[in-house]
């Protein structure tokens, strides 16, 4: 009777176990070559065959052409897959850096490309790859989610760049040790390949980081299992209870985290680039919670679709900046690549590339209905009848080399020229104009319902606009040949009503988007893929 732990019969348990998960998706399998992976191909071969398992997973290598020998390993990989009629496709990459981190996201990044929404991904992680997480992890200081390792059912979010969906990570072999794996794959005369830099001391000119699971494999494993000799299997089974742990402590937090929650509407479609939270509400939860909701802040929805866990003293510098007397808004910490800031009683986690598009000045173009992509050079709309009876978007983007993010607004033409109509029948709309200028602040304003006019600072710390956001503020007017009357400021927290003839006109349009009779206004911040 084969063993519980008996490569075999591992994947299939855990294909049963995830049997509803699995059905219908797209399964693929990432195949270094080496003995784990072709060993994990192979099993589902064999399975396939048997007809326990349904589906052949289609198989992707990766190549890093870091090795003298890589390209041969993508040939060898690519002959095993067609001897077997197995699909195979060779990714190649070029990492930015040869540590264990940067190529482990390359090699990510590249797998996540060619799969869609839903996807599985089949990785060949063991018991022991679990043991040395876990125990690195644990000397890089870790918290419980850290130490519950890898999962053997997870979602990871690909890249924003190629479509910011997410895949599922699939472990069947978790349970399984590497001496099990390695009996299966002599017993099959595997032509599995050996990486050099899994040996220890290397053999290859390695950087440490490259190699240090290869020493804590070769060097400290050994020696710890002199004196416990259990300590695999003891380190694996401490795992899963953390991950039992982390899933009730997961609750707690997301509760947490929805109380000091405090992002605006108009940034809801932008949550993994631009995250804010209301210090008041976070300084009502205790210290612990405090330090936990801001942990866990720091790690939501990453655009590389991974999680960087933030050190310590990260977490402290955060609650140090919240506790801070003074509103500080010039102090900025960094978070691999975020950015932690606070206006007043705000405190903002904006991805770096974001914050830059803020602060960028305007150049304004615009877009007519189907016409998104067109360059128009000038900025302004003209309000004629032939712009027809339905809701139209003006699409108001930033240009610049990275045309990542755009502002848009939606107006219902039709409603609006029946208000100017009623407020003023002698328009004659064929020259009146809509303009979209980016605000100087050089240019007073008066705000509606309220007395004295405001400029510059002044104005922007009264509609509560952080310094860093003040580039984005944009003017709306009704212009002819001779005048424009100002109606609107459009800044990254709404829309604010200035004074105007047409002021007690057009004043609910802003506050009842979703009234019939009005015109439907509202912005929203998007990014461009």
């Amino acid at each position: 009777m084969p063993s519980p732990n008996d490569p075999l019969s591992s994947l299939l348990k855990s294909f049963k176990h995830y049997h509803a998960d699995l059905k219908g998706k797209r399964i693929w399998l990432a195949l270094s070559g080496g003995r784990d992976s072709l060993s994990l191909a192979h099993a589902c071969l064999i399975l396939y065959q048997s007809g326990d398992l349904p589906f052949l997973p289609q198989l992707l290598h990766v190549n890093h052409r870091l090795h003298s020998a890589s390209d041969d390993w993508a040939r060898q990989v690519l002959d095993w897959a067609n001897c077997h009629a197995m699909p195979c496709t060779v990714l190649n990459i070029h990492p930015n850096g040869q540590d264990e981190g940067s190529l482990r996201e390359a090699r990510y990044s590249a797998l996540c490309e060619p799969m869609n929404t839903d996807d599985v991904l089949l990785l060949a992680h063991h018991q022991d790859d679990q043991v040395e997480t876990v125990l690195m992890r644990l000397f890089n200081g870790t918290g419980v989610i850290g130490l519950g390792g890898m999962r053997d059912w997870s979602t990871r979010q690909r890249p924003i760049a190629i479509g910011g969906d997410t895949v599922t990570l699939w472990r069947p072999w978790l349970t399984v040790s590497r001496e099990h794996i390695t009996a299966y794959a002599i017993a099959h005369r595997l032509p599995y390949i050996d990486d050099p830099t899994n040996a220890y001391p290397p053999t290859e000119n390695i950087p440490f980081e490259a190699n240090a699971r290869a020493w804590m494999r070769s060097e400290l494993l050994p020696l710890i299992q002199t004196r416990y000799p259990q300590a695999r299997i003891a380190i694996a089974r401490t795992a899963g209870v953390m991950q039992g742990a982390t899933a009730l402590i997961s609750e707690t937090l997301q509760a947490a985290l929805a109380k000091v929650h405090g992002m605006p509407p108009t940034f809801a479609t932008l949550s993994t680039w631009h995250y804010e939270i209301d210090i008041s509400s976070l300084f009502t939860l205790s210290a612990p919670h405090q330090s936990a909701v801001i942990h866990r802040w720091l790690t939501l929805n990453d655009t590389t679709g991974q999680r960087i866990t933030p050190t310590y003293q990260t977490i402290e510098q955060v609650l140090a900046l919240c506790k801070r007397k003074d509103n500080d808004q010039h102090t900025l910490i960094q978070h691999a690549d975020y950015r932690i800031l606070r206006y007043r009683n705000r405190l903002f986690r904006l991805h770096m590339d974001w914050l830059t598009w803020l602060q960028t000045p305007w150049k304004v173009r615009q877009a007519r209905p189907n016409q998104q992509n067109s360059d128009i050079s000038h900025h302004e709309i003209k309000l004629t009848k032939n712009l027809g009876e339905n809701d139209v978007d003006i699409t108001i983007a930033l240009t610049k080399k990275r045309k990542d993010f755009m502002c848009r607004c939606h107006f219902n033409w039709q409603a609006f020229k029946q208000i100017l109509h009623q407020t003023a029948s002698h328009f004659d709309l064929d020259n009146l104009k809509l303009t979209f200028e980016p605000y100087s602040p050089a240019q007073p304003v008066m705000l509606y319902g309220r007395t004295g006019s405001k400029r510059g600072k002044k104005l922007a710390q009264t509609l509560g606009i952080p310094k860093f956001m003040r580039e984005s503020i944009l003017i709306v007017g009704l212009s002819d040949d001779e005048h424009t009357t100002p109606l609107w400021l459009i800044h990254p927290y709404g829309i604010q009503l200035l004074q105007s003839p047409y002021a007690k006109a057009i004043a609910d349009i802003p506050k009842n988007p979703q009234t019939h009779h009005q015109v439907v206004m509202h912005i929203g911040y998007y990014m461009i893929h």
